[in-house]
């Protein structure tokens, strides 16, 4: 394998300065450009993971989005109270990126990669601008929140762990957002639903894997800062306001089904974001020149960054094809 060229800068995109991440060995490879989720949780600092396992074979650009990490202190001053981190500016901005890795690589067309809310950046993107992408990759793609949820409760009722302590409080928290369907409720079903059936492989934060990222470079205290604001629910919440309505209000069974390129979906099944279930109900309807889903045993919400090599080969099958 080749020396891995890496470069990190801001990017003038759409009004605002983006701080993006580039690994390429060689940049007549294939580019994929990956679009992290949350919304509003950028994963930049973990880019070395798949960097190490594919840029030998693809040129891969990461970028944290308008209003979250590195991107939102640089442009505090003008966007405190991110007013413009909505939806569409999202989309615009990845608009923007694409252009400016076509031209920076010469390529006519790239790979779309998103993972969780970025799916759906992701998907939305591909269906306005098919000419830009040859194919696009969803890993733990969004279709319906309130279903996916539905579709972990009755998993837990038919497999989880009774006896498990956390069980009871996840049973009352179903209960609550049952009553209401808020995001403070959507995220206490989520976090105790990982408890109550956990993915056997989505133990990532061990000691190997903080050596790794400390001596990666990528981890700054920007990058901390952000991470701080995530845990302080209330102020997340605010700053994430205009995302986390679409999020809640998703249905892509009813939005998008119809794609001009060929589409991958990569799901974990223990996935108690976006479940197996809703993936395949959409594939099902979803018109495209060809369509494929892959279901990782054993994985939930994050396959890629779990075992990057085993999701490495699996893309690469995937894109070959």
């Amino acid at each position: 394998m080749n020396s891995i060229i890496k470069n990190k800068q801001f990017v003038a995109i759409n009004g605002i300065d983006h701080f993006v991440t580039t690994y390429s060995t060689n940049e007549n490879n294939e580019v994929v450009i990956y679009v992290h989720g949350g919304p509003l949780q950028p994963d930049t600092y973990l880019s070395h993971i798949l960097a190490k396992a594919m840029s030998d074979k693809y040129t891969l650009v990461f970028y944290s989005q308008r209003g979250c990490g590195r991107t939102y202190y640089k442009n505090k001053k003008i966007d405190k109270n991110n007013d413009t981190a909505t939806f569409d500016n999202l989309i615009c901005d990845l608009d923007e990126l694409v252009k400016w890795a076509k031209d920076k690589y010469h390529k006519d067309k790239i790979i779309l990669m998103g993972h969780s809310y970025g799916t759906l950046i992701g998907i939305h993107y591909t269906s306005k601008h098919p000419e830009n992408i040859i194919q696009y990759v969803g890993i733990g793609q969004y279709v319906n929140m309130k279903a996916s949820l539905a579709d972990v409760n009755d998993l837990i009722n038919e497999t989880g762990d009774k006896n498990n302590p956390q069980y009871e409080n996840y049973k009352k928290a179903y209960d609550a957002l049952c009553k209401d369907f808020s995001i403070e409720n959507i995220g206490q079903v989520q976090l105790l639903g990982r408890r109550v059936l956990p993915a056997p492989k989505d133990a990532i934060i061990n000691n190997d894997y903080m050596k790794g990222l400390f001596k990666s470079g990528n981890y700054s205290i920007n990058d901390l800062r952000w991470q701080l604001i995530c845990v302080n629910f209330k102020k997340y919440f605010y700053l994430a306001r205009h995302l986390i309505e679409k999020m809640i209000n998703t249905n892509l069974k009813e939005e998008i089904t119809t794609l001009e390129v060929p589409v991958v979906f990569i799901t974990g099944v223990y996935d108690t974001a976006c479940t197996l279930k809703q993936v395949e109900a959409y594939s099902s309807l979803l018109s495209a020149p060809s369509k494929s889903i892959i279901s990782l045993e054993h994985h939930g919400h994050t396959p890629h960054f779990i075992e990057p090599d085993m999701f490495s080969s699996v893309f690469d099958n995937a894109f070959r094809k």
